[in-house]
């Protein structure tokens, strides 16, 4: 039997999150589905765990060589999914029980939209709300074509609600494996470009915030990585009209970046990098407390940075 929907789940390692996200696809009310497990090389006991949950023709698991790449381990999965729809959970993210059926049947009732998403609510590692959660009531939940609210930052689409259409994900190539991170920002560009947004205005998806490994906690990485996706959409034809934007937010990142290799103790790549981004920072007001905090942090003595870095991250929450 073909299954309505075909679940994504990467994973390496954290145990802990694991069981419990798996857990979620478990109780989903809708049943017509089969869970693809893309496992990037974990330890023996989230082997031996994955191993005890194959079922023929309802979970399959893929054991993956290690390369730390999340779309490789994505696109692994969705060469061997064999549903009509595709959604994506995260090993340390929870699903609502009625998340599936709730998404499943909106997009029955508008067949125009070829991929959907829901409302969805940060929580730390015990699973209870975060702070910026709380203060923010977190970001609108829109529908229809949603590429100026993507571009202009007012919707943030997380991938662990989303539920798309196999065919369109084919047609528009999947996960870009050359992105380390920001490759769900890129997927979403593209799936915003090429068809309309279902949305379910319900809080069924749940993301886990915690510093176990997560991606969004790595510093100067994550800032390389956004510069990659910020420079490849600058480079697609039809983000175009989206240039100005685009621009400011390529300084932005470079200042943040430089700023994030400073507060590391890189002072020599903080300045590179200050140096090499300067011709287009300068003409962005917004990035320049960054830039000039990364300069300030490279050229000061270790007791000055310290201070300096406890005042961004006061600064920042």
């Amino acid at each position: 039997m073909t299954p309505l929907v075909s679940v994504i789940l990467p994973t390496y390692n954290r145990l802990q999150y694991l069981r419990p996200a798996i857990e979620s696809v478990f109780v989903q009310t809708l049943k017509d589905w089969e869970l693809i497990i893309a496992d990037d090389g974990s330890d023996t006991p989230v082997k031996e765990y994955l191993t005890s949950l194959i079922e023929p023709e309802r979970v399959k698991v893929l054991f993956l060589d290690h390369t730390g790449n999340p779309s490789k381990a994505r696109n692994a999965a969705l060469r061997e999914a064999r549903g009509q729809w595709i959604a994506f959970q995260d090993s340390d993210d929870l699903w609502m029980p009625r998340k599936l059926e709730l998404q499943m049947e909106s997009l029955q009732r508008h067949p125009s939209r070829l991929w959907s998403h829901t409302k969805y609510v940060l929580v730390d590692s015990n699973g209870n709300p975060t702070p910026w959660m709380v203060h923010t009531g977190g970001r609108s939940t829109p529908e229809g074509w949603i590429i100026d609210k993507v571009i202009h930052f007012e919707t943030l689409v997380a991938v662990q609600s989303v539920v798309v259409s196999r065919k369109l994900l084919e047609q528009i190539g999947g996960f870009d494996e050359g992105l380390l991170g920001s490759e769900h920002i890129d997927l979403f560009h593209r799936l915003a470009l090429a068809s309309e947004i279902d949305a379910v205005v319900e809080p069924l998806t749940l993301m886990r915030r915690h510093e176990a490994g997560h991606f969004s906690s790595r510093g100067a990485e994550g800032f390389r990585c956004s510069a990659m996706a910020t420079a490849k959409a600058l480079r697609t034809p039809g983000l175009k009209r989206f240039r100005p934007v685009l621009l400011r937010k390529r300084a932005m990142v470079a200042g943040g970046w430089a700023r994030a290799h400073a507060s590391e103790g890189h002072r020599m790549e903080a300045l590179k990098l200050v140096l090499s981004t300067l011709r287009y920072t300068w003409r962005q007001p917004t990035a320049w407390r960054d830039v000039l905090a990364a300069v300030a942090l490279a050229c000061s003595p270790p007791a000055v940075r310290q201070i300096g870095r406890t005042l961004l991250r006061r600064y920042r929450t």
